[in-house]
């Protein structure tokens, strides 16, 4: 039941981001092993001193 994640932002100003998300997990299900992969970018914006998403790209995968 391991997870793990990088995340790496790249600021380019005070009120906009971009983060680069990367998840691999494994696990069971009804008895069989099971792996997957989850790639996604994210882009922020500050607004009243909150982080809020405003677009998103994702990827996902069962991996063998």
């Amino acid at each position: 039941k391991k997870r793990s994640a990088r995340v790496g932002i790249h600021v380019d100003s005070a009120r906009r981001a971009a983060a680069k998300v990367a998840i691999a997990g494994k696990g069971m299900n009804r008895g069989r092993k099971v792996r997957f992969s989850h790639d996604a970018t994210l882009w922020l914006e500050r607004k009243k001193g909150a982080w809020k998403v405003i677009a998103f790209d994702v990827k996902q995968n069962a991996r063998r």
